[in-house]
């Protein structure tokens, strides 16, 4: 009997520290939050995708050339025909229009490739001799164009890339030659559409260009590795699909990735009576991809302080799951998002738009209903005092 009841103290014993040693997890205690076996914020069921990336090829190792879009503008020049010599821009079209000679379709065209093209039409319509056809044609201004971007990003719609200043494009360009696009790439149109989500699949995004569609591995990009990246077109289609899950690799600034994100903190209670004497200013609502629950607690001064008062305080969490569009709260204990730091269950990852507000400790509370029962009773007293008056002792 006695060695039985040695078992069940000891089961219990190991039962009761097990508890302690449970990590807090999301749940309801009348601030809005799901239950304790609901679904959590998006950021902290995470899946470590980081093999994804394959290596780039030793052939990619240097970006595309540009290709000729509506808006480029080109320089040509001829050793017999001065007349035909000038500056031309592509048109909407996608064709280039030269005096004398018929539209030359270039749209998605290298210069040089446009160049032999342009050659052989002009021998060809009789403009040029076969061995006096010396044609030069230079690049002059690679202009913005206007892509379309969906799927896994947090901007998706059209963008502009590779948009030039006033400066850039002033009149007097037109008798010089030779220009430099390096926003004229994938990765450029992709941060334009506020970059990747964390659910982004990488090795399949598809780059749609009249009808025919390309799929590309980004995952060397992300890494950082030099690969080639495909070159944009005006009317381009870029789809990014989705896992559906969240991946800690995408959860970081990088050339894909946007550099930081806004969220909304709140912090009006105990110990700071406004967000202004909180020193919670714009810069504290600003906070890089990867930033998780504890960073916006400590950007809104829920952390720190008397012990006593602030160890136990609670915080909310409104986020909204990219993937299913569903907005959701959750509330956290401050002592267990610092304490399980690296557990995304209680130290979810924040993502663009997510609103963090702090709760007071019981301690605090409980002060706050002393105060109050004082102010409400105070009143009382006066009245009782003004309708019985002051008794005088001489």
């Amino acid at each position: 009997m006695a060695v039985r009841t040695a078992r069940w103290m000891l089961l219990i014993a190991c039962s009761a520290m097990a508890a302690c040693a449970t990590p807090y997890r999301a749940a309801s205690d009348g601030l809005g939050s799901d239950r304790e076996d609901g679904p959590l914020p998006f950021g902290a069921e995470v899946v470590d995708r980081s093999a994804m990336s394959c290596a780039a090829p030793p052939s990619a190792a240097h970006p595309e050339t540009p290709l000729l879009s509506p808006g480029d503008r080109v320089v040509l020049a001829l050793e017999d025909g001065g007349e035909f010599a000038g500056s031309y821009a592509v048109g909407n079209d996608g064709q280039l229009r030269i005096p004398y000679l018929r539209p030359l379709p270039v749209l998605g065209l290298t210069v040089d490739a446009a160049e032999l093209a342009l050659a052989e039409q002009m021998v060809r319509e009789g403009l040029l001799a076969i061995g006096n056809a010396r044609v030069s044609l230079e690049p002059q201004l690679w202009a913005a164009v206007r892509v379309h971007v969906s799927g896994a990003v947090f901007a998706p719609g059209p963008v502009i890339v590779n948009d030039r200043t006033h400066v850039e494009t002033r009149p007097d360009m037109k008798t010089r030659s030779g220009d430099f696009a390096p926003d004229r790439y994938l990765s450029a149109a992709l941060r334009a559409a506020g970059g990747l989500r964390p659910d982004a699949g990488l090795t399949r995004v598809r780059l749609i260009r009249r009808g025919v569609v390309t799929e590309i591995d980004v995952g060397p990009l992300l890494d950082g590795i030099a690969a080639a990246e495909p070159t944009l077109l005006d009317g381009d289609r870029i789809v990014v699909p989705s896992t559906g899950v969240f991946q800690a690799a995408l959860a970081r600034p990088s050339a894909l990735t946007a550099p930081g994100f806004r969220i909304y903190v709140s912090n009006l209670s105990i110990p700071s009576p406004s967000n202004a004497q909180a020193a919670v200013a714009g810069e504290a609502t600003r906070l890089p991809t990867g930033a998780r629950l504890s960073h916006a607690l400590a950007s809104a001064n829920c952390i720190g302080g008397t012990q006593l008062t602030n160890a136990h305080r609670r915080a909310l969490l409104v986020t909204k799951n990219p993937v299913t569009s569903e907005v959701s709260s959750h509330v956290y204990k401050v002592y267990d998002v610092t304490r399980y730091a690296n557990d995304p269950g209680n130290n979810p990852y924040l993502l663009p738009e997510d609103a963090v507000a702090c709760f007071d400790g019981p301690v605090t509370v409980a002060r706050d209903l002393a105060r109050t029962a004082l102010d409400a009773l105070l009143p009382v007293q006066v009245l009782h005092n003004l309708n019985h008056g002051w008794t005088r002792h001489d």
